[in-house]
């Protein structure tokens, strides 16, 4: 893949493709209906905001020459997640309300757990460093490291912690992460070595486990002291990069920062535009997430304008109501229901198959993997492969690729109201795992156990 290539599939599918509508939050930012409310003099327009609102105007002016549908809020009335989240691109100031940033990282903290993927432009005059660094310790939770240490029940432990780790680490001494071994532990959840040859050298603890335990815990208190709001959650993943362009992926969030110029908003538009697209060519999604993406996009192109057989079909569609609605078992009526639902969605992937624009966008991207592959010098096309999922290259991954494909290849997601022949199920109660060979008549729809099936 040349690299002008791939980095013109994920601007197209990510951004182009996908962003129809922009909303952006600033607590500086003068809203329509106050506007309209100062000029009747029914409140006292606040002049502090206004170039803050030229700001406003000049990228409201910039995505609607994109032809996206742009809002702007203030982040003080109406701030409700489900709304936001609604917007394909979110541009959010990071101190809202009384310059604390709480509000913003509590919108992160939501939308990441939400049903699709997020673009959100942190906008800013904070230190990027800094902002980074609070924003990923957040994201990832951090544990009770409290109640993990006195859960862990073990007096040498405990007095090890409170007399020995603890102070040091107050006082930012020896045993305390750095930057960089901070930012190493928020991505990969690994204890740092150089902490834990002090814990070995300290010849307090004699049990590896122990060691590792502290290892874990004096981790967690450095995300702790970065993270600016508590978490429901720990140890969610973090993908980034905090030294260049700045970027942070976590669920189903994707955060770009942006470093807000006091007096300099004429080319923000831009500039915002590019700093996302550089982020999300950095990020590297795989060919799975590109077409994930476009086939989302090509769903709400479509806006479900689909037509089937039932659609015109007024007898059809009066049959299946009469069957749904007649049947007092609900494993009958489920069926039924479930049968309507199949209809359209089989009609929806045909739509999608027939889709010449998505066709030729997926075939890009394996075209563009081949004409990298063929350009990168690697003699085996395991090992290019492995690569580019981020996994190293031995036989043991090998294995692992090829067991991992007979695996997709023969089998298939799915729970229906009845067991068939290749059914594999789990018992809850024994803790084993069963496959059926062949199903009991009595199991199969429309065959009964009575003498004539």
């Amino acid at each position: 893949m040349t690299v002008a290539n791939y980095n013109s599939l994920v601007q197209k599918t990510f951004c182009e493709n996908a962003i129809r509508s922009v909303v952006m939050i600033d607590d500086d930012f003068l809203t329509y209906s106050e506007s309209i409310r100062a000029l009747n003099n029914e409140v006292d327009l606040d002049y502090n905001k206004i170039d803050s609102s030229k700001r406003a105007a000049t990228l409201e002016s910039f995505f609607q020459s994109k032809n996206m549908i742009c809002d702007v809020d203030n982040g003080s009335v109406n701030f409700d997640v489900d709304r936001i989240r609604k917007s394909d691109l979110i541009i959010v100031d990071y101190h809202l309300d009384n310059n604390a940033p709480d509000k913003t990282l509590k919108l992160l903290q939501d939308l990441k757990d939400s049903d699709h993927l997020n673009m959100i432009v942190i906008y800013t005059r904070e230190n990027l460093e800094t902002v980074w660094m609070q924003i990923s310790s957040t994201l990832k939770g951090a544990l009770d490291i409290n109640s993990l240490i006195i859960d862990y029940d073990n007096e040498d432990v405990q007095s090890y912690w409170e007399d020995v780790v603890l102070p040091n680490l107050n006082d930012n001494g020896n045993k305390a992460l750095t930057r960089d071994e901070t930012i190493a532990y928020i991505k990969d959840s690994k204890p740092c070595r150089r902490i834990k040859r002090l814990i070995h050298d300290d010849a307090v603890l004699e049990d590896q486990k122990d060691k590792n335990f502290i290892a874990k815990m004096i981790a967690e208190y450095a995300v702790s002291r970065n993270a600016i709001i508590s978490s429901n959650t720990s140890g969610n993943v973090i993908r980034g990069d905090e030294s260049g362009v700045k970027w942070i992926q976590c669920g189903n969030i994707f955060v770009s920062l942006f470093h807000k110029v006091q007096d300099d908003h004429e080319n923000d538009g831009d500039r915002i535009w590019q700093t996302l697209n550089d982020s999300l060519i950095e990020w590297k999604p795989s060919y799975y997430q590109l077409i994930k993406s476009e086939i989302q996009n090509a769903i709400e192109a479509e806006a479900l304008s689909f037509v089937n057989h039932l659609a015109n079909d007024h007898y059809g569609q009066a049959a299946w109501l009469n069957e749904i609605l007649k049947s007092d078992s609900p494993d009958i009526r489920c069926r039924n229901i479930d049968f309507v639902f199949g209809n359209l969605s089989e009609e929806l992937y045909q739509r999608l198959k027939n889709n010449n624009t998505l066709d030729e966008f997926i075939k890009s991207v394996f075209d563009s993997y081949s004409n990298e592959y063929a350009n990168s010098g690697v003699a085996a096309l395991l090992q290019y492969c492995s690569s580019k999922m981020d996994l190293p290259s031995n036989n043991d991954t090998y294995h692992e690729m090829y067991h991992a494909l007979n695996m997709n290849l023969s089998s298939k997601n799915f729970e229906d109201g009845h067991i068939s022949t290749g059914t594999i199920f789990f018992d809850t109660e024994s803790n084993k795992w069963y496959l059926c060979v062949s199903a009991a008549c009595d199991l199969v729809p429309t065959q009964g156990n009575d003498p004539h099936h």
